[in-house]
């Protein structure tokens, strides 16, 4: 990729080039879910956009099961495993879309908030009636703050856990050269 040579070259830029071009990644990411919840809201079922999802993953299988694909997803976010999150992680990020379970993931959570029957109920934001820019501004800051907040307790979580691991394994070890 074009932007790690960059990011690898300029050692000083690299962080602040590395922090916009994940900006960007998480705006075109973001940008494809908000079309997943556009297509539940034109289709008028969000299991059509799943099922559509299903079948970009899974390819052309006669026998793929959407319940299984959605559980699948829900359980997707909530990998116990730290180290299974960063491998997923550094995969996502060199991938060109969000992975199909993930948005499937994101489309059904936001269908559970109510955010579908919301809108089909009439109930959004018309012309003329938006809030104001600083109100935008906060609302995303604080959208991305509790996102970050959440990428920092999890990998925190994560090396705690590795340091306990170690922790044991070491003791472990000590108890037995002892014998």
């Amino acid at each position: 990729m074009m932007v790690d040579g960059v990011l690898r070259s300029v050692p000083f830029a690299g962080l602040p080039l590395g922090a916009i071009y994940f900006a960007l990644l998480e705006w075109s990411r973001a940008a494809e879910l908000t079309c997943d919840r556009a297509s539940a809201i034109v289709c008028g079922d969000p299991l059509v956009v799943c099922r559509t999802l299903m079948r970009i993953a899974g390819g052309p299988v006669s026998d793929l099961n959407l319940d299984v694909f959605v559980a699948q997803s829900a359980q997707y976010e909530g990998e116990p495993v730290a180290y299974s999150r960063y491998c997923r992680l550094f995969d996502e990020i060199r991938s060109s879309h969000p992975y199909p379970v993930r948005r499937v993931g994101e489309l059904m959570a936001w269908v559970d908030a109510g955010e579908l029957d919301r809108i089909w109920s009439g109930n959004f934001v018309r012309k003329g009636e938006e809030p104001p820019p600083s109100a935008e501004f906060e609302a995303a800051f604080e959208h991305y703050r509790g996102r970050f907040m959440t990428i920092v307790d999890r990998a925190s979580d994560g090396v705690s856990s590795v340091l306990d691991r170690l922790t044991s394994w070491l003791n472990s070890e000590g108890d037995g050269a002892d014998d």
